[in-house]
Formats: C-alpha cells, structure tokens, sequence
C-alpha cells in the first residue's frame, strides 16, 4: 500500500451560534498527516508518508 493522500484540517469555531466546520487543505506534498500541535499563533501537522519525492518524515506549520 502506498501512503494517502493530502490531508485536510477541519476548523471548527465553538464560539459559534451553530456548529459548522471548515475544511483547511494542506500542501499536496504532505501525505498522511498525523498528529497536530497547536499555540496561540501557529499550528504543527506531522506529515507520516512521503514528502514530495523522498521517504521521509516532514512538519508542516501554518500560521494562525
């Protein structure tokens, strides 16, 4: 089996007066994501499969 393809974040506001998500795609290169690290100003997705055309591991940060 070959790894996934790119994922996706959802983001859901919970100060909102009905729930509703919002679907974040992150870059084509980043296959399976994994775990998530969030701060005040930034978000870290770990990327498990290939990245780009290597084998390795990757992070990706978005900005908040």
């Amino acid at each position: 089996l070959g790894p996934a393809g790119p994922g996706y974040l959802a983001v859901i506001d919970l100060s909102a007066a009905t729930l509703a998500a919002t679907n974040v795609k992150l870059p084509d290169a980043c296959r399976n994501p994994g775990f998530v690290v969030a701060t005040p100003s930034r978000v870290y997705v770990s990327c498990a499969g290939s990245w780009g055309t290597g084998d390795g591991k990757a992070l990706v940060v978005l900005d908040v």
